[in-house]
């Protein structure tokens, strides 16, 4: 309590008197996306904050006032969710502990947690994992369930994170592409073989992958590999783990290795 109650030090700043308002309608609200970018790194974004954000956030301060005080006054017996929950909580969230969820299945009987490393301002910073968990949850509550299925030993970890894998045409690449589908993760299976990536995509997607894609792009060609970066970042988002799996092995003498075999070869394991 002592923790999350030092955790909570603008909740007490809401609760004085017109303070508030004044600050969000002056400089408070005319500098915060800077103070984000500066505290947390949450990126900027075209058309972020909206022109009502300094009116928006002044009168938000009233739900902090109507409803902080009352409820630990007067905690209410019955405020159970009766409806399935989902929660996703950030490991290095600066103003809420993980430790203040403790209990609440009591609370909210038919609960899905989901963690992930990241501070407080998620839908600023990981929009793409959080709208691929949101639609994982629907679906798995549309479907009869009040929980996501992932039934991978690793699932909690990495279910719905992004997962780029080269080389998953075959052999090693393809058993990592599965085995992250297995925990509930969206694969992207990268192989200069796109007959053979996408067969990994469509294996990982009847294994439980929450989603599955393919790209084709040779790892041994240093613009292939600028240009799936701009594409994987545009079209799926930021990636949570990267597997640089791919490569090539050569054998024989040193002397006789060629400066080119050699190039393509040290390209291949290391050039991403």
């Amino acid at each position: 309590m002592l923790g999350q109650g030092a955790k909570s030090w603008y909740v007490y700043l809401l609760h004085t008197p017109v303070l508030p308002e004044l600050a969000w309608r002056g400089p408070l609200g005319r500098h915060w996306p800077r103070v984000l970018e500066r505290l947390e790194k949450v990126p900027g974004a075209r058309g972020y904050p909206a022109p009502s954000l300094p009116s928006d956030a002044a009168h938000g301060a009233w739900l902090y006032r109507d409803n902080v005080r009352s409820r630990l006054r007067r905690p209410r017996a019955d405020a159970h969710a009766h409806a399935p929950v989902q929660l996703i909580t950030p490991l290095d969230d600066a103003f809420l502990s993980e430790r203040l969820y403790e209990g609440l299945e009591r609370w909210a009987p038919r609960l899905t947690r989901r963690t992930l490393p990241a501070g407080h301002w998620i839908p600023r910073t990981r929009p793409d994992l959080l709208a691929s968990w949101i639609g994982e949850f629907v679906t798995s509550v549309e479907g009869g369930t009040s929980e996501v299925t992932a039934a991978g030993p690793y699932a909690e970890r990495f279910g719905g994170q992004l997962v780029l894998v080269t080389g998953a045409g075959s052999g090693i690449g393809r058993a990592t592409a599965l085995a992250f589908a297995d925990a509930g993760a969206r694969v992207l299976a990268v192989d200069r073989d796109a007959e053979a990536a996408a067969r990994t995509a469509d294996q990982a997607r009847e294994r439980g992958a929450a989603a599955a894609w393919s790209e084709t792009a040779d790892v041994s060609d240093g613009q292939a590999m600028e240009k799936l970066a701009e594409r994987v970042t545009a079209e799926y988002g930021v990636v949570d783990v990267l597997v640089n799996n791919a490569g090539i092995g050569l054998g024989g003498s040193f002397f006789d290795t060629t400066l080119r075999s050699g190039r393509r070869s040290s390209t291949s394991i290391c050039g991403e």
